[in-house]
């Protein structure tokens, strides 16, 4: 999962004397599924993103980059005044994921078949109508946060609209 690409850059950052320090991890995959009169078109997207806030004395920053995360040899340097307290960790309720997150992606012939359907559904339904547009969108993501405090979280993630 995602934690682990981040504790790497958290260990580093604490190696550096930063005293205060979280990473957030983000990744996420898509497919758009679209019928437009007689056209029809499916676009695919993979998104990966982290994001670090730190802190060294009454100094911090925050960087983000596009990709996985990967531990910088020289970190920028803290903006003074702007000090960087996180909460201190508190124990939550347990929630369990649901088990379809962990599904594949919609399949380019199972998208494009279901709206196929839904227009032919409209038309017999309301038999002067046209749906001249539909559009099906599928995505999973998966996200973590760890801190300097022992905090490591994760959750998944999955959408479907139409």
């Amino acid at each position: 999962m995602t934690a682990e690409a981040g504790r790497e850059v958290l260990d580093r950052l604490v190696t550096a004397g930063f005293t205060a320090a979280e990473v957030y991890v983000k990744r996420g995959r898509s497919r758009r599924f679209e019928v437009d009169g007689s056209s029809e078109s499916t676009l695919e997207a993979e998104e990966a993103g982290w994001a670090v806030r730190a802190a060294r004395g009454a100094g911090s920053f925050f960087f983000a980059c596009s990709g996985t995360p990967v531990p910088l040899e020289r970190w920028p340097e803290p903006l003074e005044g702007a000090s960087l307290t996180l909460p201190a960790a508190a124990a939550i309720d347990g929630w369990s994921e649901p088990p379809e997150v962990a599904e594949p992606l919609l399949g380019e012939d199972e998208g494009r078949r279901l709206l196929r359907r839904l227009t032919a559904d409209v038309e017999r339904r309301l038999p002067r109508a046209a749906l001249h547009q539909a559009v099906l969108e599928d995505g999973a993501a998966e996200v973590s946060i760890s801190n300097h405090l022992g905090v490591a979280v994760g959750h998944r993630g999955r959408f479907a609209a139409t």
